[in-house]
């Protein structure tokens, strides 16, 4: 069984989290066992957003709950999504700073984000759109036996180790997603200013784990007519052969290019 989303709530004064001393930003708080009622919005919007958050909480909720598998013996798990909302209503940005430790719990909380994309169009005096942190709760209604693992293993990031850039790098292989005719291809060259002009050609950044794993993904060249969320659905479903560094599994960027004609 799965929990339903929190109810979503406006913070007046909301803000990205904080960063310590040492550059690292605090993770946001995420345990399924004390669930935090409410969802962030991380920008400042002079708009009453309390319709708009309700729309948006609905259809994520559908989507997330269309992906996410409902077996018995699924675990109590927490995740958090932070994603972008741009004016047009298309999702710019996706990332899970706090993961459940399950990337088939991860991937669904992902695509509940990007599968009923796009939005509506932000409310007028959100010219920069509109900048979301939802928490996604698992079984939180006791109805599983929680997954034999501390609370802090529940939340961790995907991968802990640092993203890599090393020349020497074997880039990460595409190896499945839901439309595998729009499978994503990894660019090992620099984005030529001719590279995003075709039509329907969508390029995108995005982080994959030493375990092959979507963590994070963002638009870098839109193509539009929708095209967008179809990108960055495949995108964030997809499964990758990870990057290796002398034969080790690592964590890395990657450019990406979906061709959707």
């Amino acid at each position: 069984m799965l929990a339903a989303l929190p109810v979503a709530s406006q913070t007046s004064n909301a803000s990205p989290p904080s960063s310590n001393s040492a550059g690292t930003a605090h993770l946001p708080v995420c345990d399924a066992d004390h669930p935090d009622p409410t969802t962030e919005i991380l920008s400042t919007c002079s708009a009453d957003l309390s319709q708009y958050i309700r729309v948006i909480k609905s259809r994520v909720e559908r989507g997330w709950h269309s992906l996410t598998s409902r077996d018995p013996w699924m675990r109590r798990a927490c995740a958090v999504v932070d994603f972008t909302i741009r004016p047009d209503g298309g999702v710019s940005a996706l990332k899970i700073p706090r993961s459940t430790g399950d990337p088939h719990l991860d991937r669904a909380a992902l695509g509940g984000i990007v599968s009923p994309a796009p939005f509506p169009p932000t409310p007028a005096g959100c010219a920069q759109g509109v900048n979301f942190r939802f928490r996604m709760y698992y079984n939180t209604d006791g109805g599983a036996t929680p997954h034999p693992t501390s609370v802090e293993d529940r939340a961790t990031a995907p991968d802990n180790e640092p993203v890599t850039r090393d020349k020497s790098i074997a880039p990460p292989v595409w190896i499945y997603s839901p439309n595998p005719s729009r499978a994503p291809a990894v660019m090992n060259a620099p984005i030529s200013p001719e590279a995003g002009t075709v039509k329907g050609r969508v390029l995108l950044t995005a982080v994959v784990t030493s375990k092959g794993d979507v963590a994070s993904a963002e638009i870098v060249r839109a193509a539009g007519n929708g095209f967008d969320e179809y990108a960055m659905a495949n995108v964030v479903m997809s499964k990758f052969r990870p990057a290796t560094l002398a034969g080790i599994p690592v964590r890395t960027e990657v450019t990406l290019r979906v061709d959707l004609q």
